[in-house]
């Protein structure tokens, strides 16, 4: 088995073409692909489609969530399902079983099903209608939940399996450099007599972030910690609601007091390959605000990693089931007492109780605080240590690519 792209130019996607539309460079594809780079770090070879001479696997690096590249978005120039797009001469090597598509969908971890939309039944669908092989396509993705909700939505709703579906993680390593530190940051800020009770680093908006930074204006607790805002809306309702505020009140606030910029506009720098190890080493817990929070998947990214890679305790405001995920991938999350609201499915009801154990840590003597930390400091040194002998995405290309082996063998 072989693994085959369109051109052998290293950062190149296959299907360029659909990289862009309308003058719109962020379409289908992904304009930049790191899978070659992670293939030849991984020792692998890869081959031109031009010189198919066996059966290999094909990858589609996709943008955007599913119901983007699944063809359900709404709006105008909206993408067909990747799929419905691929040309007919590949979706024949597909019948031919020369080729197996990996549909490369793990920059995001958005839903596959939510009230509005299903993508596992339009992925169905459009096999069905394409007559591709079962099991012809696999999907990795950023959801941890994925597999698991596949299998639901095949029982639920009587249906045969035809494509497979994987989780993969690229973000745990977006931030590395020769400059991390060589022991956990907490150390320092335990330490520093100075330092603050939290840190909160938001750069794109999201609602469950403007209800977060609106709490801690609110409740006058931006002394407290270091906070960064770089996006804001103030006349966002389904923030204000889910914080329970009136929206003219939620308006005021937020106006107010943001945006704040502590190391950096990063409307105008990507923050996720960048680090401030000094916004670490003077606070004494990261408060994370993952992506996704609302949405019932378990999507995690470099926002987690970096307290992670840095040796820093938090508290996660994301999705339910998270820690749960992280535990699973093998790290501890059982520092501090904070795991609790990790299980409560309810967006509103986590919401709050995540915020009222921030409030409770920012009311606990320092002294107090620094011996919740010492407590814990097995497991972030655990944490610090896994995540530097990790390495989640090449496992994942591993994974799908002894899952291809045997689709072919079979």
């Amino acid at each position: 088995m072989k693994i085959y792209f369109d051109t052998l130019t290293m950062d190149e996607s296959n299907l360029a073409q659909l990289d862009s539309s309308r003058g719109n460079d962020w379409w289908l594809t992904s304009r930049g692909t790191v899978i070659k780079r992670t293939l030849h770090q991984m020792n692998l070879e890869y081959h031109s489609i031009n010189d198919l001479d066996e059966p290999g696997i094909y990858f589609i690096d996709v943008n955007g969530d599913p119901n983007w590249w699944g063809g359900v978005a709404k709006g105008t120039h909206t993408p067909k399902h990747i799929l419905e797009m691929i040309p007919e001469s590949l979706a024949d090597l597909v019948r031919q079983k020369k080729i197996r598509l990996i549909i490369a969908a793990d920059k995001e971890g958005g839903p596959m099903v939510n009230q509005h939309f299903d993508v596992f039944k339009k992925t169905t669908d459009i096999i069905r209608k394409r007559k591709l092989p079962a099991s012809s396509v696999l999907i990795i993705q950023g959801n941890k939940k994925i597999a698991g909700d596949y299998r639901k939505w095949l029982e639920k709703n009587n249906e045969e399996k035809l494509y497979e579906v994987q989780y993969s993680n690229h973000f745990a390593r977006v931030a590395y450099d020769d400059k991390l530190p060589t022991s956990p940051c907490i150390l320092d800020a335990v330490n520093n007599a100075d330092s603050l009770d939290y840190n909160s680093l938001n750069r794109v908006y999201r609602p469950h972030r403007g209800a977060h930074l609106y709490y801690l204006a609110a409740n006058d607790l931006l002394d407290k910690g270091k906070v960064s805002c770089n996006q804001m809306h103030p006349g966002d309702n389904t923030a204000a609601k889910l914080v329970d505020a009136n929206i003219e009140d939620f308006k005021k606030t937020v106006s107010k007091n943001y945006p704040r910029f502590l190391d950096g506009d990063w409307s105008n720098t990507n923050a996720a390959w960048n680090y401030n190890t000094d916004l670490y080493r003077t606070t004494l817990l990261t408060v994370v605000t993952e992506t996704i929070f609302a949405d019932n998947t378990c999507f995690i990214t470099e926002k987690i990693f970096k307290p992670i890679t840095l040796g820093h305790p938090f508290l996660l405001i994301a999705g339910e089931g998270t820690l749960r995920s992280l535990r699973e991938l093998g790290f501890r999350t059982d520092f501090l007492g904070f795991e609790s609201y990790d299980e409560i499915l309810d967006p509103h009801t986590r919401f709050h109780q995540i915020h009222k154990i921030l409030n409770n840590w920012i009311k606990t003597p320092r002294e107090d605080k620094i011996k919740k930390i010492q407590e814990s400091m097995d497991s972030i040194m655990h944490n610090f240590n896994l995540i530097r002998e990790s390495n989640f995405y090449t496992t994942a290309l591993a994974n799908a690519i002894e899952s291809s082996e045997k689709y072919f063998n079979g």
